[in-house]
């Protein structure tokens, strides 16, 4: 599983400026931290799955969690209507 950081962190990634943390057992984090002092400076937004018999299911829930938020959003649109 690989992990997306944000621009500004991947750039630095790339140039060598930042490192991902990478756990005593050998696993990498999603944390990223400055090479020269130590300190964290962020975090990953979200991963990519290589595992190809995730992807399709992965892809159908984001398309149902889609649908749910819209649903959600005009419920409450209703709510806020009818309260006025």
């Amino acid at each position: 599983m690989l992990f997306k950081f944000p621009p500004a962190l991947q750039v630095g990634l790339d140039a060598g400026r930042y490192v991902q943390v990478i756990s005593k057992s050998g696993v990498p984090l999603s944390l990223v931290r400055d090479a020269a002092t130590g300190r964290f400076v962020g975090h990953a937004v979200g991963v990519v799955d290589l595992n190809p018999f995730t992807i399709v299911p992965s892809f159908i829930l984001q398309g149902v969690q889609a649908y749910q938020n819209h649903k959600a959003q005009q419920s409450l649109d209703t709510i806020s209507v009818t309260t006025q």
